[in-house]
């Protein structure tokens, strides 16, 4: 999901996290297995509490999904500041920071910020709003979405015609169909990915990847089950 997107996403998701206050948790958060007494309410979300809280004191920012999107959106601002553009051009930035000024904000001065943002200041923006998003959508009880990252620059690879995958570097890969059909050897896979035999190895152990047929040698994988085991464990072992 691009940045856009996800900056159009958050105030919706911040009101579905507020549907889900007085909601139980699901699945393994949950804890006990009783009936609810007649008439109880059921137990507090805390994370719910907190996402909610509103920013009144700086102090109170920190690790909290709007603490990640007002740092994004301050960060915009003084990419902007520092290539000359006044506050008399820039919407005026909202006293009390929600999840929907932070956003709108972000998405009204897109194309400024974009346009004169370096790397690694792009990033850090998209990272802040991506940890934003990210948390809403947990607390919102949203299914997490796969994110697949070019195994040599790391952007993000997003879907193209033809079932194929590309990062905004231009690096393209086989979609998901066309993987799912193939199987590498582990030379090829070391190679095309960039990563070593072992690390390779230690996920298999760590059973994040499996080979094809393992009494088969050499080992053969599949590429996407590499991709996922990349975005979700790292390089490092």
């Amino acid at each position: 999901m691009r940045i856009r997107e996800q900056l159009e996403r958050i105030p919706d998701l911040a009101v579905e996290v507020e549907l889900t206050r007085d909601a139980p948790n699901p699945g393994p958060e949950r804890v006990g297995g009783g009936r609810p007494m007649p008439g109880s309410r059921p137990p507090l979300n805390v994370a719910v509490i907190d996402a909610l809280r509103p920013i009144l004191d700086p102090e109170d920012w920190h690790q909290t999904p709007l603490w990640h999107l007002v740092v994004a959106q301050r960060a915009a601002r003084d990419e902007l500041h520092t290539a000359g553009v006044p506050d008399a051009e820039l919407p005026t930035p909202a006293e009390f920071p929600t999840y929907a000024s932070e956003a709108g904000w972000l998405l009204a001065t897109m194309d400024q910020w974009q346009a004169v943002a370096d790397e690694f200041a792009y990033r850090f923006i998209e990272q802040g709003v991506n940890d934003c998003y990210s948390e809403l959508a947990r607390l919102a009880r949203e299914p997490k979405l796969v994110v697949l990252r070019c195994p040599l620059c790391t952007d993000v690879l997003r879907p193209q015609a033809g079932d194929w995958l590309r990062c905004d570097s231009g690096h393209e890969y086989p979609g998901a169909a066309r993987m799912g059909e193939q199987a590498w050897p582990t030379a090829v896979v070391v190679e095309s990915f960039g990563i070593t035999e072992n690390q390779l190895y230690l996920w298999h152990t760590r059973g994040k990847i499996r080979p094809l047929k393992p009494d088969v040698k050499p080992l053969y994988w599949r590429p996407l089950d590499v991709l996922r085991a990349m975005e979700g464990g790292g390089r490092a072992g």
